[in-house]
């Protein structure tokens, strides 16, 4: 591959199509790109503020014994759109993100409802709350400074990548 080459995602084909169909539209608004294909996620933060990348001595970031290749990249920010990774599952689910409560009262505002045919859950579309970094108390979420943040852009160059490491799932 060149190095002035792009890189696009295939489009997704799932379960889930209506999930990634809805993130490439808001890709889409925010970003002024419509990708043709599907969408490239990468880690903002895959454990928290303090470590940033994905602990490979881990499991699950891909099938134990798969080789794969962990990059660095650095997108222009203006390609970039992060959300709560956490909370694209309710996203992936189809679950309601939940009601919020008025602030006076002592209930936490991140109830969550699982039945989305509740209609006092909807908003206008409360999947962009997906798109709040700071959606969600630490009752219910993990803290803040520990969420994971995950960024969807719609291609990337690769001119962009930093630095790769190849690896051996566990």
């Amino acid at each position: 591959m060149k190095r002035t080459e792009a890189i696009f995602a295939e489009p997704e084909d799932s379960d889930f199509a209506d999930a990634y169909a809805f993130m490439a539209d808001q890709v889409a608004l925010r970003t002024g790109i419509r990708s043709s294909g599907g969408m490239l996620w990468a880690w903002y933060a895959a454990q928290g503020e303090s470590r940033r990348r994905p602990d490979l001595r881990s499991r699950g970031w891909h099938h134990p014994g798969e080789r794969a290749v962990l990059a660095e990249l650095l997108v222009p920010a203006q390609l970039v759109v992060l959300s709560q990774f956490e909370l694209w599952h309710w996203v992936l689910n189809k679950w309601s993100m939940y009601v919020s409560v008025e602030p006076d009262t002592d209930t936490c505002r991140c109830r969550a409802i699982f039945d989305s045919n509740n209609p006092s859950a909807h908003t206008a579309d409360p999947r962009t709350r997906v798109f709040d970094l700071a959606e969600g108390c630490s009752d219910c979420f993990r803290p803040h400074a520990d969420r994971q943040i995950q960024a969807t852009v719609p291609y990337f160059r690769r001119e962009w990548i930093v630095s790769e490491r190849e690896f051996t799932a566990r």
